[in-house]
C-alpha cells in the first residue's frame, strides 16, 4: 500500500495590506494510530506577506515521516514592477502557483499550489508557498486487519485581503493506492 500526502498550499499576499495571507493546512496519515510507525505529514505553504508587510514570498511546506519527503517551493517576492507568483506544490502532480494579475491574485491549482498576489500602481504582496509532498509505501506484512487510521487533508491558505486580494491557496490531498 503507497500513501502520498501534499498540504494546502499558502494564500497570495494583497495589497494595502499589513498581514500576511493564511499558511495552507497540514495533510496527515496518521501510522501510529495502528503501530505502523512514525506519521506521514505534509505541511501546507506559508503565506505570502501583505505590501505593508514587507512582500516577502511565503515558504514552501516541509513534509516528515516519509521514504521520500520534498519541500515545496517558495512563493516569488512581490516588486515594484509586479506581485509575486505563487509556488508549486511539491512531488509528482503538484500543483502550480497561481500567477498574479493587476485585478487580484489567481488562486494555486491542486493539490498544493499556493496563490499569486495582488499589484496595482507600484504596490504588490508575495506569492504564497507551495506544500510539502511525503510518500511511503507499507509492506504488507505491517499492516493490521480492521486497523483504523485518521487521514487529514489540508486547506488551503486564506488570500490576503485588501485594495486587491490575493489568490487563495490550493487544497491538499492525501491518496492511497495498493496493488
Amino acid at each position: 500500500m503507497t500513501v502520498r500526502g501534499a498540504g494546502g498550499g499558502g494564500g497570495g499576499g494583497g495589497i494595502n495590506s499589513n498581514s500576511s495571507a493564511g499558511t495552507g493546512g497540514l495533510s496527515r496519515f496518521k501510522a501510529t494510530d495502528a503501530g505502523y510507525g512514525s506519521d506521514l505529514v505534509a505541511n501546507g505553504g506559508v503565506g505570502g506577506a501583505g505590501n505593508q508587510a514587507g512582500k516577502a514570498g511565503g515558504a514552501g511546506g516541509t513534509a516528515t515521516g516519509g521514504s521520500t519527503n520534498t519541500p515545496g517551493a517558495p512563493g516569488e517576492n512581490g516588486s515594484g514592477g509586479g506581485g509575486g507568483d505563487g509556488g508549486a506544490g511539491a512531488g509528482p502532480g503538484g500543483g502550480a502557483g497561481g500567477s498574479w494579475t493587476s485585478s487580484g491574485g489567481n488562486p494555486g491549482t491542486a493539490p498544493g499550489g499556493g496563490g499569486g498576489s495582488a499589484f496595482a500602481g507600484g504596490g504588490s504582496g508575495g506569492g504564497g508557498g507551495g506544500s510539502g509532498y511525503s510518500t511511503r509505501t507499507f509492506a504488507i506484512a505491517a499492516l493490521t486487519p480492521g486497523a483504523v487510521v485518521a487521514i487529514t487533508v489540508g486547506t488551503g491558505g486564506s488570500r490576503g485581503n485588501g485594495f486587491r486580494d490575493g489568490g487563495l491557496g490550493a487544497r491538499g490531498e492525501v491518496s492511497i493506492s495498493w496493488s
